[in-house]
């Protein structure tokens, strides 16, 4: 996940930087932090996220595909 996708997760959730650092166990600083790139995202709290997204919205959160041919 990129910061970015973070970001728009968040908006999707309805959620301040406070509350959804609050949701998944992080501080609010470390939500502030990957949304701007400063930090990485784990690739637990990548899932997390996602998991939340697909609840409130009911809607199944793709992972995307890789672009490169002939890599497996």
């Amino acid at each position: 996940m990129k910061a970015g996708e973070l970001h728009r997760y968040r908006k999707v959730l309805g959620m301040t930087q406070a509350e959804l650092a609050k949701a998944v166990g992080v501080t609010p600083n470390g939500i502030a932090l990957a949304e701007r790139g400063e930090r990485g995202i784990s690739e637990p709290l990548a899932r997390l996220v996602k998991m939340l997204v697909q609840v409130h919205t009911g809607q199944l959160v793709l992972k995307r595909r890789s672009t490169k041919r002939g890599t497996r």
